[in-house]
C-alpha cells in the first residue's frame, strides 16, 4: 500500500528506504525539486503540536486499524479529541 500510495510522487532514483516493522512498514522517498520548492524543508513533527493537528486532519479518512500503531508510535494523546 505504501507503493502505491506514492506512487507518481518523490523520486525513487535519488534515494527511496524502507523499514519493516513488526507492526508498521514505513516508506520514504526523496522529493523531487519541483515538490521541495511547493513544500518547503522536511521536518519531522512527530509528538509535536504541528504533528497533532496533522493527524487530526488526516484521521477521518484513516482506518481504525492503524490507530493502534498511531499510538505506537506517537502516543495516546494523539487519539484524543
Amino acid at each position: 500500500m505504501a507503493f502505491e500510495m506514492l506512487d507518481g510522487y518523490g523520486d525513487s532514483q535519488a534515494g527511496e528506504w524502507t523499514e519493516d516493522r513488526a507492526r508498521a512498514f514505513h516508506l520514504r522517498r526523496r522529493l523531487t525539486k519541483d515538490e521541495q520548492w511547493l513544500v518547503g524543508d522536511a521536518v519531522d513533527c512527530r509528538t509535536t503540536d504541528e504533528g497533532a493537528r496533522r493527524f487530526q486532519a488526516i484521521k477521518s479518512v484513516l482506518p481504525r486499524q492503524v490507530y493502534p500503531l498511531v499510538e505506537e508510535e506517537l502516543g495516546a494523546r494523539w487519539l484524543e479529541e
